[in-house]
């Protein structure tokens, strides 16, 4: 089961809670390995996270991401 927290007009896709979780903390500028410890999860994991939700909302790098982030006034 997979809720989703955010849905944009733009997005092709819904992130989920854990993609959530894991973009909340990249954009709070965590590091992979920090990101797997708060989350219990394994470095692989972030990577494999940061890739989908990369895709889903169309952007190249981490960069991207976090302006992403703070453009559209995620929490």
């Amino acid at each position: 089961f997979r809720r989703v927290l955010f849905r944009s007009p733009e997005l092709d896709t819904a992130l989920t809670d854990r993609e959530m979780d894991v973009f909340r903390l990249i954009a709070s500028n965590c590091q992979t390995d920090e990101i797997a410890a708060e989350l219990h999860i394994s470095p692989c994991t972030v990577n494999r996270h940061r890739e989908n939700i990369k895709a889903k909302i169309k952007v190249r790098n981490v960069g991207e991401m976090i302006s992403y982030w703070h453009r559209n006034q995620m929490k």
